[in-house]
């Protein structure tokens, strides 16, 4: 009797070791994931027209309506990964012309559900033709919203 109790005693221990191992890879999985919930990406573009004719090189504004759709506040002065407006460029072909450009910054945070037009300050390319602006968000040091299943705002543009 007692070689069985020792050997259960024995097996016990190990399934005991082996549920405390992978309850500590659980909790150091978890303090590692800093990521941030995909909540955080959610929004809604809108601009008064979808065409604009501008000058090559020229710094112009773009009325960007953004509505909040996720269920966290966007604050672009936020000392950690503030989420803030800003655009790429592509060309006739679609081919990317400018990855990141300029980013313009909310008034004050932007709370679920509502929402703002701001200004987009956008500079031009520099040779003439015709392109696509994106206009989107990004959370800086993380993503941009397009990456997480949110289509960015498309706006033709001649530039002449």
């Amino acid at each position: 009797m007692w070689k069985l109790e020792k050997i259960t005693h024995k097996v016990v221990m190990m399934k005991l070791g082996k549920i405390v191992l992978a309850m500590t890879c659980v909790a150091a999985l978890s303090a590692c994931d800093n990521s941030k919930p995909e909540t955080m990406f959610a929004a809604q573009y809108s601009v008064p027209q979808s065409t604009l004719d501008v000058a090559a090189g020229s710094t112009f504004a773009v009325p960007l309506t953004v509505k909040n759709t996720s269920t966290a506040t966007w604050d672009s002065k936020a000392a950690k990964d503030p989420v803030v407006a800003a655009y790429h460029w592509l060309d006739a072909d679609r081919k990317l012309v400018v990855q990141d450009g300029d980013r313009t910054l909310f008034a004050e945070p932007l709370k679920p559900g509502s929402q703002v037009t701001m200004q987009l300050k956008v500079e031009a390319p520099k040779a003439a033709g015709t392109y696509v602006l994106q206009a989107g968000l990004l959370q800086e040091g993380v993503a941009w919203f397009e990456t997480k299943n949110v289509k960015p705002l498309e706006i033709s543009v001649k530039v002449k």
